[in-house]
């Protein structure tokens, strides 16, 4: 939910589940309006410019939860305009007993510097928009500037493109990995075999995963939130790397049917321009 302001809101009541505070999860704020922010008792997760207005996201605390690393309960993201607050936004259907609630990410289409910063490509037309997430980066709404130049939220796009249209990724967060697996598939991916020899048996989970139809996961973490990685190509080369979280659950007596993991992130990698 997207609202205006003219103030710093006030800090939201502590929880039973909100955590404790913990020093190295907090942000140490960079421009005049994080820092007012912080100075309120805010606990800031992000900030960056974008179309004109200074984004900063915002908790009553950062705390850190095993397997997960560092949450910000019941996150928010605040918009400055010439270092006035405007407006904030906020995720009316988080539960605010969850530690792991709100919008907990904010990105502007840039990618993050890496060794692959080269290759790692923003979504077409992405500059447009800021794109806010949970505490795992997965989005949950799109902020966009209007035609009379006021702020809105957009519906998330049933599919994303990228590579100058070449590349069609359809909506997959938190979908259980076979729907998301087959929603790829129908858009042109496909997955890169991984090498089946390699470290055999030395990845339980990748291995059952395997032999349940997933030739193309490369590894899995094994602890914590269980993170896996898959790889996947299309027709022109583009790569797509998919990263799932939680185990395989078998059908048993209290369940009639398969847990699944589900997906946790994604990025995309555009094939280089053929020589002439």
């Amino acid at each position: 939910r997207l609202r205006l302001i003219d103030a710093l809101p006030p800090l939201p009541k502590a929880t039973a589940d909100s955590g404790e505070a913990s020093g190295d999860c907090a942000q140490a704020p960079v421009s005049a309006e994080a820092r007012a922010a912080d100075a309120a008792g805010w606990t800031v997760f992000g900030e960056r410019d974008w179309a004109g207005y200074r984004a900063v996201g915002v908790a009553r605390v950062g705390t850190h939860l095993a397997g997960m690393g560092c949450v910000f309960p019941d996150g928010q993201v605040l918009l400055f305009r010439d270092g006035r607050p405007v407006a904030q936004v906020v995720d009316s259907q988080a539960g605010k007993e969850d530690s792991d609630a709100g919008l907990q990410s904010l990105e502007d289409g840039v990618p993050a510097p890496s060794a692959e910063a080269s290759q790692v490509v923003r979504r077409d037309g992405a500059d447009a928009e800021l794109r806010l997430g949970d505490w795992n980066g997965s989005q949950l709404a799109r902020l966009v500037v209007g035609a009379d130049g006021g702020l809105e939220l957009a519906a998330l796009p049933a599919i994303d493109s990228y590579c100058g249209q070449r590349a069609k990724l359809p909506r997959l967060e938190a979908m259980a990995l076979p729907a998301a697996r087959e929603r790829l598939l129908a858009q042109g991916w496909q997955g890169r075999q991984s090498d089946p020899d390699a470290d055999e048996g030395a990845d339980g989970m990748r291995d059952a995963l395997r032999r349940l139809g997933f030739p193309e996961i490369e590894g899995c973490s094994g602890t914590g939130m269980g993170y896996c990685n898959y790889h996947y190509r299309n027709a022109a080369g583009d790569a797509l790397q998919l990263t799932s979280a939680g185990e395989y659950v078998p059908p048993g007596v209290d369940q009639a049917e398969a847990s699944w993991p589900r997906v946790a992130g994604y990025r995309v990698l555009c094939a280089a321009p053929k020589a002439d």
